[in-house]
This record gives structure tokens, C-alpha cells and sequence, in this order.
């Protein structure tokens, strides 16, 4: 949650997404391994930091690029599975289903999404 080129972007820290990303998971893994114990390690893509266009900024092609290349670097770093979570209208999770269970590429993933108290999405 909040390692994707959108979100890093907002620190400064976009460069090293593969760094952050890499990481993350290395010392979860780390962790597990310490524990003696069975965990599964589930990467969490939230959502990109910024609103979409017209709203905000954020352009559709590139919130899908972020998602995508933020799911590639965990898969490709060694991730159990994904959650796609914290994203507050249908429109990100749209953006964000698609580059993710494509890159998944069998792995499970599921969803959340944020909604107010009247029902509705955010």
C-alpha cells in the first residue's frame, strides 16, 4: 500500500519503486522465514494518491501504468498473492482489476473498496 509510481511520486521517492517494492517484500519474506511459521505473503496495491481526470491530474492510462508496474515488481520480487484495496470509486478499481489479474497470471487477488456512510463509493 501506497508503493506505486503515483503514490511515491508525491515523496519524491518514484525513482526507487523497485527499491520499495523489492524490499517490502524481501523482509516480509524475511520475517516469515524467522517465524518458523506458514504465512502468505499478500501484496497490497492501494489506490494511486491522486484523482483521476477530470477531477484531478491523473490521467486513466496512467493509473493503469502504475498499478501494472507496481503488480509486476511484487510478483516478479515473489508475492503469494494480491489485494487491491482502499480504492474509493469504480472507475480506479476498474483501472486497477485489469493490468493486476493479468500480471497475477493465476495468482488470487481480491478487492476492497472504500465507501461513505451513505453506501456509496468515495
Amino acid at each position: 500500500f501506497g508503493g506505486s509510481v503515483t503514490t511515491l511520486r508525491l515523496s519524491g521517492l518514484d525513482g526507487r519503486i523497485a527499491e520499495i517494492n523489492e524490499g517490502a517484500v524481501r523482509l516480509a519474506g524475511e520475517a516469515i522465514a524467522a517465524s518458523g511459521r506458514r504465512f502468505v505473503l499478500v501484496a497490497s496495491i492501494g489506490p494511486p494518491g491522486e484523482m483521476l481526470d477530470p477531477y484531478g491530474d491523473l490521467s486513466a492510462d496512467e493509473a493503469r501504468d502504475s498499478f501494472a508496474c507496481q503488480a509486476h515488481l511484487l510478483k516478479e520480487a515473489g508475492v503469494d498473492e494480491f489485494t487491491r484495496e482502499t480504492l474509493t470509486g469504480l472507475e480506479k478499481a476498474l483501472l486497477c482489476v485489469g493490468p493486476v489479474k493479468q500480471i497475477a497470471d493465476g495468482l488470487p487477488a481480491f478487492d476492497s473498496m472504500a465507501f461513505k456512510t451513505s453506501g456509496r463509493t468515495m
